[in-house]
């Protein structure tokens, strides 16, 4: 076999076992086309991200061979596909894996904590990371029954002249509201 082919193997197979051990599949390793393509099918038309809704489109896609379609999930996360890299865009890819994995599982979080409530509520996932790097994750319903309500508090708030066209005050009141 070609140096150039046995290096671009070595390179799939780093970026499949990245991918296994991000999403912690806890079946073998072969299985994690599988395990994917089941976790992403819940997504599916739950994503307005457009590199989130790209992978789980990839994800859950059963046509295409097992290498083709971990190109394409390298080449989403990487947002360049791999033939082309250079020896630097293996860290980038680890970075932007890590993030679409934190993206993809607060979206099942979100979602299965949605279908165990039932209707008739909103719900939002808010995580905050401290300056030490803990993160609180936490599920906030908003009843319909209050849904005016917080909205109407909202843009009091917001309209009150001191935060009024002021983006970072904005953020900085919703920090502290979220702190508290």
């Amino acid at each position: 076999m070609h140096p150039i082919q046995t290096a671009y193997d070595n390179l799939l197979t780093d970026c499949q076992k990245h991918l296994y051990e991000a999403f912690g599949v806890r079946s073998k390793e072969a299985n994690l086309r599988e395990d994917l393509r089941v976790r992403a099918s819940y997504l599916i038309g739950q994503c307005i991200d457009p590199v989130l809704r790209h992978f789980v489109a990839k994800a859950v896609e059963e046509d295409s061979s097992d290498r083709d379609w971990l190109e394409a999930l390298v080449r989403i996360v990487a947002d360049k596909h791999p033939k082309g890299w250079i020896d630097e865009d293996f860290s980038r890819y680890e970075i932007a894996l890590s993030d679409l994995v934190r993206r993809f599982e607060n979206l099942e979080a979100l979602r299965t904590e949605v279908r165990r409530q039932g209707k008739g509520f909103d719900a939002l996932r808010i995580t905050v990371t401290g300056p030490n790097g803990q993160e609180v994750h936490e599920v906030v319903w908003i009843d319909e029954e209050y849904e005016a309500l917080f909205d109407r508090l909202t843009e009091e708030v917001l309209n009150t002249p001191a935060l009024k066209d002021n983006p970072r005050l904005q953020k900085g009141l919703l920090a502290r509201s979220v702190e508290r």
